[in-house]
């Protein structure tokens, strides 16, 4: 990142300049992406739209979207996305406002959420998607979102077979992973597991191919979940784990994957107690592996451990009531209730509003622990 784009510099420049509309984009950009403080970011792209036009009219591109569009353009889109009440109103006001926009792909990607999940009738979806496309003629990412639709809501297959065919043809050689897997997710719910296969698993087993370790993870699970080519599944993830050993997140992954074949050995020699002792000094790696034994309420002391050493090294909230949790279910009342109430204490502690509203979440636990063993007393107030 740029000195002059981090949080700490685009503060202090806003402190000197308030009325700069783009350093008040930058630093509303900054509060919506990496401080997760929606009301300040609210309210300094609300200060970007009611500037004066010819201070907003100015051209920029944000990180992550590709295309330079008015700050004006930037600040209405993000207000869109902060608020979307009725399903999306505030949105089809930004696309309705702005046709020629260079944002105007964006939008409708944001859009397409609030027809996936149901609400509205076939034909409505039926006739957003097709605009969608229209618009976007040559572009494959319309197409995938329309697909992916269907798969979700059980629409059309005969249509579904035209896009996929079209998807393919766009894209060629050069099928990116994402769209891969969707069109995984259509063959495979249409009866047809070899047709998913072929675009999405058989050319990252090819020992000439260098799909990288997380997207053998990803097809691998993707595999299980379908319950066809398991032992394919099996063959992707051994392979990702020997590209990439030391890779917290993907040894989870390949648990799951050895869970789902019926192998606890395996998932455990991949992530289990030995993990905790190779991954010791790194607290968050330790936190998503007590999260995650925790849900699978099994290999539980080993949980313990990793949150506790985890907690240790960074006290927060979270792990303490993860923490608790494991205990719980280890049925170690005393110990349980004595994280949890820490859990609360440190909630109430946070300098973000974030972590203080955990503290609700976090009492509810204290009470369920005392209820189970017959504890009355209240929760503690810090």
């Amino acid at each position: 990142m740029r000195g002059n784009d981090t949080y700490a510099a685009l503060s202090g420049r806003y402190a000197k300049e308030p009325n700069n509309a783009e350093i008040a984009l930058k630093l509303a950009c900054k509060y919506r992406d990496s401080f997760n403080q929606k009301d300040k970011a609210v309210a300094l792209f609300r200060q970007v739209r009611s500037a004066d036009p010819k201070l907003t009219s100015a051209l920029t591109e944000v990180e992550g979207f590709g295309v330079r569009a008015s700050l004006r353009e930037y600040a209405e889109y993000f207000l869109a996305e902060l608020e979307p009440r009725q399903r999306g109103a505030a949105m089809h006001a930004f696309v309705a406002k702005y046709p020629h926009s260079p944002l105007l792909k964006s939008a409708y990607g944001f859009l397409t959420r609030f027809y996936y999940g149901g609400g509205v009738t076939q034909d409505e979806a039926g006739a957003f998607f097709a605009k969608y496309v229209d618009l976007f003629p040559g572009d494959i990412d319309p197409l995938a979102a329309s697909l992916r639709y269907i798969v979700n809501n059980g629409g059309p297959a005969k249509e579904g077979r035209n896009i996929a065919a079209r998807m393919r043809a766009l894209a060629g050689q050069d099928l990116s992973s994402g769209h891969a897997m969707s069109l995984a997710y259509f063959y495979a719910e249409t009866g047809d597991p070899e047709a998913a296969f072929e675009v999405f698993g058989r050319d990252l087993l090819d020992p000439r191919t260098n799909p990288g370790s997380d997207l053998l993870a990803r097809c691998a699970r993707f595999w299980m979940g379908q319950k066809v080519h398991r032992q394919d599944a099996l063959r992707m993830v051994e392979r990702a784990l020997a590209l990439d050993p030391g890779n917290p997140n993907l040894r989870q992954s390949a648990a799951r994957v050895y869970l789902l074949a019926g192998d606890k050995k395996r998932a455990l020699d991949v992530y289990g107690p030995g993990f905790v002792t190779a991954f010791r000094d790194r607290p968050a790696a330790l936190a998503a592996y007590a999260q995650y034994w925790s849900r699978q309420q099994t290999n539980l002391p080993s949980a313990a451990e990793a949150a506790s050493r985890s907690g240790e090294l960074e006290p927060e909230g979270m792990i303490y009531d993860t923490l608790a949790l494991i205990l719980f279910l280890e049925k170690k009342y005393d110990e349980a209730l004595a994280a949890a109430e820490k859990a609360v204490i440190l909630a109430r502690e946070s300098d973000t509003s974030f972590g203080r509203n955990r503290a609700r979440q976090y009492e509810a636990r204290v009470k369920q622990i005392k209820q189970a063993s017959g504890k009355t007393q209240t929760a503690p107030r810090g």
